[in-house]
């Protein structure tokens, strides 16, 4: 399969901080560890499209004990995005002014997407996406990138900040590259945009000598 005139990129701490704490901060809770693996679980099957909405509230309202409204526990789940990554949107707008069209490839929530792509600036210059609660599966699973290629094709470049994930992408051939800021991610597109106009003219070349 070809590439695609496309970049797969992952949400959380690539295009936004990721502010788990915040969560727990308001709704009483020191840190991860102190969450039961019940409720975590829920959240897995949650992001994964395999409990709705509703069903997810109801075990959030079970672990917290009543205490918040569905309102408070919504805005406290919601308070995990954060702020956009600097840098990104402006990393975003030369990739998309170059022609080539930006992809989110993310483990997430309808409630999370949602709400991140009002929230963010850069949403502008994404135009499509590949979300874990709609495959039934998050990554590195192979359904998520089996759904990506289907759907996109297999990306120029692909960034994500869990190393499990960019393993997975690379043994499906993908260029894989670990998110650490934006000016990186940029630089490797220019590389391998550099490499394709090097290739083309290489091509171009070859056909003008077999005329002759």
């Amino acid at each position: 399969m070809n590439s695609a005139s496309c970049i797969a990129l992952d949400v959380g701490n690539c295009c936004i901080q990721v502010r788990t704490e915040e969560c727990l901060r308001r709704i009483g809770v020191r840190s991860i560890e102190d969450v039961p693996p019940e409720f975590i679980n829920a959240c897995g099957k949650f992001e994964c499209g395999m409990i709705s909405a509703s069903q997810w509230l109801a075990e959030f309202r079970r672990y917290t004990g009543g205490r918040f409204s569905d309102e408070k526990l919504l805005e406290a789940w919601i308070a995990i995005i954060g702020d956009e990554i600097d840098g990104m949107p402006e990393a975003l707008k030369e990739i998309t002014d170059s022609g080539c069209r930006v992809i989110f490839f993310s483990d997430t929530s309808d409630i999370h997407i949602k709400h991140t792509i009002l929230k963010m600036t850069l949403s502008v210059y994404v135009s499509g996406g590949i979300y874990s609660y709609e495959v039934g599966e998050r990554k590195p699973s192979a359904k998520m990138f089996e759904a990506f290629e289907k759907k996109y094709g297999i990306p120029l470049l692909y960034t994500d900040d869990k190393d499990e994930n960019i393993s997975a992408g690379l043994q499906r051939g993908w260029n894989a590259v670990k998110f650490e800021s934006a000016k990186k991610i940029l630089n490797e597109f220019r590389k391998i945009r550099k490499q394709m106009r090097s290739a083309a003219c290489g091509e171009l070349a070859e056909s003008e000598v077999l005329k002759f």
